[in-house]
């Protein structure tokens, strides 16, 4: 990630609700001892995505509809939508954020690349091989000319 916001911006909301459900410490999931596992997590719910969707409505509103900060608000927006195996709707987000890091950040840059992973996975997980193989190809330009 190469920008940063505000403290308390809706991009600091995105970032922390995409921290806190998917990068959990180890003591969350094994318990404070490491002998007992915890309960089960639930995946990340509609409440998530609703934050998600503000935040990237509040960017818009108050910076445009190609602000700098939107593709890592959609990514989190499709990492959200792919947990809850709407990957149809995740595909919708991740690719809008491909879109606008390619106008921000330039035709190769690194910030689309957890978009096209994500991209990938939700093509692979509604069976259309077709638009995954298309996207990989495009991860692989993508990652050989910016790495």
């Amino acid at each position: 990630m190469t920008r940063t916001s505000i403290a308390g911006g809706p991009l600091t909301v995105a970032l922390t609700l995409l921290l806190t459900t998917f990068a959990l410490p180890g003591h969350a999931v094994h318990g404070e001892d490491g002998a007992a596992p915890a309960p089960a997590l639930a995946p990340p719910g509609t409440g998530d995505q609703r934050a998600y969707q503000d935040a990237i409505a509040e960017i818009e509103s108050s910076e445009g509809a190609y602000a700098g900060q939107l593709p890592e608000s959609l990514l989190g927006l499709g990492l959200n939508l792919q947990a809850q195996g709407r990957h149809v709707d995740a595909i919708k987000a991740l690719r809008r954020g491909v879109h606008l890091a390619r106008i921000n950040e330039g035709l190769y840059c690194t910030q689309q690349i957890p978009l096209l992973q994500g991209e990938i996975t939700s093509y692979r997980a509604i069976g259309d091989y077709a638009a995954a193989d298309e996207r990989q190809n495009y991860l692989y330009r993508v990652q050989t000319r910016s790495l």
